[in-house]
Formats: C-alpha cells, sequence, structure tokens
C-alpha cells in the first residue's frame, strides 16, 4: 500500500462519512448487489470470479469492458 496511501487511508477513516459511505458499500454487497449478481447470472452475463476480477479473468473482463466501452 506504501506509506502515503496508508496515511491517506487513515486520515479517511477518521471522517465518520467516509466510515459511513464504506459500511454502505458492504451493505449494499449482502442486499441489492448480490440480488443483481444473481439476475445477471440467470440471464447469462456474470463473470464467473471472485473479488479480484481483473486478475482472476483478466481476457473477459478485458472483452467486456471493451465491449461496454464501443456502446
Amino acid at each position: 500500500m506504501g506509506e502515503e496511501n496508508y496515511a491517506d487511508y487513515r486520515d479517511a477513516i477518521l471522517d465518520p462519512s467516509t466510515v459511513h459511505g464504506m459500511l454502505e458499500d458492504y451493505r449494499a454487497g449482502i442486499g441489492i448487489d448480490r440480488a443483481h449478481e444473481t439476475e445477471d447470472r440467470r440471464a447469462g452475463r456474470g463473470i464467473d470470479c471472485g473479488h479480484h476480477m481483473a486478475e482472476e479473468a483478466p481476457e473477459v473482463l478485458a472483452n467486456e469492458l471493451a465491449s461496454f466501452l464501443q456502446q
């Protein structure tokens, strides 16, 4: 992470609104994000990988991004 980035992180977590936003992101992960992922998988739109999709499925991700950006 590096010392400068770690210092930024430490500063950010002292701001209650930043912490609130971080927690809301995790809450969405077990709520609406999960529902959307389930819908996408049922429709054949899911990229079958975990949290680090750029490392786990780089070619699939690159193709999906290229397709999206060409729209």
